[in-house]
């Protein structure tokens, strides 16, 4: 007995130097070439990522799996971002904002309940890969829970849109937009996800119907643009066309919004030989018909060339670059805060 003993511990020990000392080779997951075979395409949307961290290796996959909704589905991420105001959770907004950028830069559509359950890290190489998945009923329950939220707001604002202010009705029809637009995103991902649930939600208002309430509320408001120091229009002709593209219309009668403000080009002497350099100022302000302040919006610097034209003219695409970035977000918030209590 103990000579047999001793021969299984020889033996195990041979077993375990051969382990030990032989070459060690890791076979990588099935999951990486085909997730189907774990997570079938009938439950789950699946994507790969890889990258040198698990965080970019994710990142990647989540960007993969929304590669898959994005040929069919166009987004406004301005829209996006007045819904989470809208609803109060402006908070969530940037969370998924920055989930979005780490997802896709082309791509701002919002993805949610992506799950992560698989990883795996090379060790030849030290690649990190993650596997995204989308379970499509779960997934689906979650958007018709959204869906009916969604218009039950949208008949909310709708109602409110019933008002003898010409502000107030494009406020709430505006808003109604911007929820309905969070909707068509989910019913399109939806068709891509678990058609089926399509079923299990009715929308009162067709976002097309209130497109074109909206359009017509927008050709109600009237402005007016006014700048001082504007000689060549193209301040004036930045905001008009900002203005204009929202629907609203010009009006040189008792306009709803009143565009005032000044811009200042001056040269300035830095001492650099060979270069022109222009300080810029534009102080704009939006009152409406009441005279109150609807919106301030400000701009200074400075921009040099070699030609002192082209500083000037580089000065006056500052000027209507900060127009783009601020006026129109601005002017929503001034709306939203007239229907949102």
């Amino acid at each position: 007995m103990q000579a047999w003993r001793g021969l299984v511990l020889i033996g195990a020990g041979l077993i375990l130097g051969c382990a030990v000392t032989g070459p060690v080779t890791a076979a990588r997951p099935g999951w990486m070439e085909n997730p189907q075979m774990k997570y079938p395409a009938k439950y789950y949307l699946t994507a790969v990522g890889e990258g040198d961290t698990l965080q970019a290796a994710e990142a990647v996959a989540a960007g993969n799996l929304a590669k898959i909704f994005s040929t069919h589905i166009t987004v406004d991420e301005r829209l996006t971002e007045r819904y989470y105001e809208l609803i109060g959770k402006q908070n969530l907004y940037q969370e998924q904002t920055q989930f979005d950028r780490n997802v896709d830069m082309v791509t701002s559509m919002s993805l949610q309940n992506v799950q992560y359950p698989e990883r795996y890290t090379d060790p030849k190489t030290g690649r990190v890969y993650a596997l995204a998945a989308l379970n499509r009923a779960e997934t689906a329950a979650i958007h018709v829970t959204r869906l009916k939220e969604n218009d039950a707001r949208t008949a909310r604002f709708v109602a409110r849109s019933d008002d003898l202010s010409p502000a107030i009705t494009y406020s709430a029809l505006s808003a109604a937009v911007a929820i309905s637009a969070d909707s068509q995103q989910l019913l399109e991902q939806l068709d891509v996800l678990y058609p089926a649930a399509k079923a299990q939600v009715t929308m009162q208002y067709a976002h097309d119907d209130l497109q074109q309430r909206l359009a017509t509320a927008a050709g109600a408001i009237g402005f007016s643009v006014e700048i001082e120091g504007d000689t060549e229009g193209k301040v004036s002709q930045a905001v008009t066309s900002l203005l204009t593209g929202l629907g609203f219309v010009v009006s040189a009668d008792s306009p709803f919004l009143r565009v005032r403000g000044t811009v200042s080009l001056e040269q300035t002497d830095l001492g650099r030989q060979g270069l022109h350099f222009v300080r810029f100022l534009m102080k704009l302000d939006m009152l409406d018909a009441y005279g109150k302040i609807v919106l301030a919006l400000s701009e200074q610097g400075r921009e040099g060339h070699i030609s002192l034209n082209e500083a000037a003219n580089r000065c006056i695409r500052s000027m209507t670059g900060a127009l783009d970035r601020q006026l129109v977000y601005k002017l929503f918030t001034y709306f939203d805060q007239l229907v949102v209590q």
